[in-house]
């Protein structure tokens, strides 16, 4: 905005006043008003612009006081008895000098902008003499503010809390680190603004299960986790117990085990079933909000797996208090042992659900706040074939909303319980009516529903996310919600950055041998002018190993790469070259015999070799492991680098690696990867605490063994669930209920799960 004219030289109109601001001094209030931060008031903002041009404050904003009783002489004096009065105990500010207002006002240049509303008359000058100016501005004001609210809300991100030790910023919020994404915007802390948050848009569904995590701090989310985690493990204990009891009672008349001699099913079939009865409502009252949540659902016309159990439970204590009213009703016993099982599996789903979130919940609460993001870059064609990882930067809330998404499971079930249960019903109707003797429909309903929830479909992701989550954990490492194993299993290749192959203290560089002539102060200062701007990791290895580091780097331009293995600018004037011998030698350098060096820095100024730098490349075993866990994973390392002494043959011989196991694209390439920035389309995959190479290939490996497993075990649990209920309905319809006994059908579940449970504790494997 203009500076601000001293009030003597104020131009004044016909009535005394300052004249209205033009059309330019309106684009500076439009200006003023167009900040990111909007002032609260329009009062507010009226008074900096009157204070701007010199008028005193609006009526709104001066507080209403009596005016002091003024003697007779005084009003005289005035001579403007309406005139405003200062209150006595006010303090008066020192008067300006008065301006002298000429007889007749020279006719304007220009014809003044007039307030909306008002009609333009053959003399504007009186109708402008009887105007405040200072109205006039307020309806400028007002008009700016109406057109500004007219474009839409202004989103405000989620505030974060100010004692927070994990600093997290929204998607259209400004990271709190030096390297700043230009095209976020700073973000506003919501309790001071006391704006509403706005309603957020989700690619993806949350769970039901985590909905109340949503907007929690990391720290505290962990801590309400562990809490659930408690609470349903108990439950487990408490139903699998029920269930071996309720199995020992049914299985004990058949195969002779002991039993108090009132507990028989053919002497005292009442008190036998009423046993039963109250140990499966015993363990339905344990997992009260398993059952009520999936009742809840079938009332909403919905399904899932909570649905399909509480349904089973139901049912079957229909059957068994069927038996208990008519006796002759009955002749079969009940599944309690079963439904139990599956009440079992369901807690349990939630406990391991509860437990993978706990874990990284707390790995991404890490004192520093700082996490390294993988992300999984997208294609044109929608696929995922290239991860990477940025810079480290504070956590945003977008990646902690990721870890409340439905796991592939859950999606699984809401499509295939309601199939399941409809299925049921027809299978059951169809098996009681259709042979020559009629059975009861609820016990054929309950027989089927038996086999219809397996437990490997149940904890398909969650037994063996649980189980990598609490291992990634211990590194501070977390997978960023279900759907990364996923986009993880179709990386074919991670880009490695030079200090991921062999960080600055595994890169021991000596002190440099000059020739012909040249100081070694010359060729440090040229050296570290050049692998500067390179962005290469021998800056730091260089800076690292010299003693005193030049505070202000000298001048140069012209940098370049070359193909050939080198790069070369020019410094103070000078024409630098830094690169590998054979680049020199190619470059028309001459170079002294004798020189033994497999991996160095030569370095020639004005086309005359200067120096050298040996280099000698350590390896690192966390390295070591990482490259080791790509290449079984079938994930080709890609390395992104701009040293010009990291070939695929040096990378080979120092980790044992195959030839055509490295990725080495061309030059172009590799400048392109190694300064790969972050994209709205490519989804964050995982959060690491500590930024290594080993870190890196954990998580990426470790989501491509989660989503294997969890594949494997839907298509196990799915083929269990429809062998399960096709033989028990074929064997109802051919009536053959000896086979379809309580203990059977126990025994076809612990059989399919077996396998499920061997592939869950085989996914935690490295």
């Amino acid at each position: 905005m203009r500076d601000n004219k001293p009030r003597e030289e104020l131009p004044l109109d016909a009535a005394g006043l300052p004249e209205a601001p033009d059309s330019a001094e309106l684009d500076d209030i439009r200006e003023l008003l167009g900040g990111d931060e909007l002032p609260r008031t329009e009062d507010f903002a009226l008074d900096d612009i009157l204070k701007e041009y010199g008028a005193a404050p609006t009526a709104a904003n001066v507080p209403e006081e009596k005016p002091a009783p003024v003697p007779a002489e005084e009003e005289k004096a005035a001579g403007t008895p309406d005139s405003p009065q200062i209150p006595a105990a006010a303090e008066i500010p020192e008067a300006p000098a008065p301006v002298p207002v000429p007889e007749r006002l020279p006719e304007p240049e220009y014809e003044p902008e007039l307030p909306p509303g008002m009609k333009k008359s053959r003399n504007a000058e009186e109708e402008l003499s009887g105007t405040d100016v200072r109205q006039h501005i307020s309806d400028q004001v007002a008009q700016v503010m109406e057109e500004k609210q007219a474009a839409g809300p202004i989103e405000v991100p989620k505030s974060v809390a100010r004692d927070s030790a994990v600093k997290m910023t929204d998607e259209f919020a400004e990271p709190e680190h030096e390297h700043t994404r230009p095209e976020k915007k700073k973000a506003v802390r919501r309790e001071e603004e006391n704006i509403p948050a706005p309603q957020e848009k989700t690619r993806y569904r949350i769970s039901d299960d985590l909905r109340s995590f949503k907007g929690m701090l990391p720290g505290d989310a962990a801590a309400k986790a562990r809490s659930a985690v408690g609470y349903y493990r108990w439950r487990c204990w408490v139903t699998a117990l029920l269930s071996l009891l309720t199995g020992y009672i049914t299985a004990a008349p058949t195969y002779g085990l002991p039993l108090p001699g009132f507990i028989s099913y053919v002497e005292m079939p009442f008190i036998y079933l009423f046993i039963l009865a109250a140990l499966q409502i015993g363990a339905m009252l344990t997992g009260v909000s398993l059952i009520a949540d999936g009742l809840r659902a079938l009332t909403r016309r919905q399904c899932k797996a909570e649905t399909l159990i509480a349904v089973s439970c139901t049912v079957n204590l229909i059957y068994t208090l069927q038996i208990m009213v008519k006796p002759e009703w009955g002749g079969y016993l009940p599944y309690q042992t079963v439904v139990i099982l599956s009440l079992f599996f369901g807690l349990l789903t939630r406990c391991r659900r509860y437990t993978a979130l706990a874990s990284s919940f707390k790995a991404l609460s890490f004192a520093s706040g700082k996490y390294t993001e993988v992300k999984a870059m997208m294609e044109h064609d929608g696929h995922i074939r290239t991860v990477y990882k940025l810079e480290p930067e504070a956590l945003e809330r977008r990646v902690l909303d990721q870890l409340l998404q439905e796991d592939p499971s859950e999606r699984f079930m809401r499509a295939y319980a309601p199939i399941a249960l409809v299925a049921s019903l027809v299978f059951a109707l169809i098996a009681s009516i259709g042979g020559e003797v009629k059975i009861s429909l609820m016990w054929a309903w309950s027989a089927i529903l038996a086999a219809a929830a397996p437990g490997g479909m149940l904890l398909a992701y969650v037994w063996p996310v649980s189980r990598v989550s609490m291992r990634l954990a211990r590194n501070g490492t977390a997978l960023a919600g279900a759907a990364a194993p996923a986009q993880l299993a179709e990386a074919e290749s991670a880009i490695l950055l030079e200090r991921d192959i062999f960080p600055t203290k595994m890169v021991g560089m000596s002190a440099v041998k000059v020739f012909s002539g040249f100081t070694p102060e010359k060729v440090n200062l040229c050296t570290l002018a050049v692998l500067k701007a390179s962005g290469s990791n021998l800056y730091n290895a260089l800076a690292a190993s010299l003693a005193r580091v030049p505070v202000n780097m000298p001048a140069m331009e012209g940098f370049e790469f070359y193909e050939t293995g080198g790069m070369g600018a020019y410094v103070n004037g000078d024409r630098v070259l830094i690169g590998s011998p054979s680049f020199i030698l190619r470059s028309g350098v001459r170079v002294p015999e004798g020189i033994n060096v497999k991996n160095g820095i030569f370095v020639a100024i004005n086309m005359q070799f200067a120096g050298l730098y040996p280099i000698k490349y350590d390896v690192q075993p966390s390295v070591r492991r990482a490259l080791g866990f790509f290449v079984r994973r079938h994930v080709t390392p890609v390395l992104a680098v701009r040293d010009f002494n990291i070939t695929p043959a040096l990378v080979e011989g120092r980790f044992k690696l195959q030839a055509e196991s490295l990725g080495y694209p061309d030059l172009g390439e590799r400048i392109v990867f190694s300064s790969i920035k972050d994209s709205i389309n490519d989804e964050t995959c995982a959060a690491l605490a500590v930024d290594s190479t080993a870190n890196y290939a954990d998580a990426v490996c470790s989501g491509k063994r989660v989503h294997t497993a969890c594949r494997l075990n839907l298509v196990l649990g799915l083929i269990s669930a429809i062998l399960g209920m096709g033989l028990n309905f074929f064997l109802l319809f051919m009536r053959e209920p000896s086979f379809v006994t309580p203990f059977y059908v126990l025994v076809y579940t612990f059989v399919w799960f077996v396998p499920s449970m061997l592939v869950s504790l085989g996914a935690n494997r490295r």
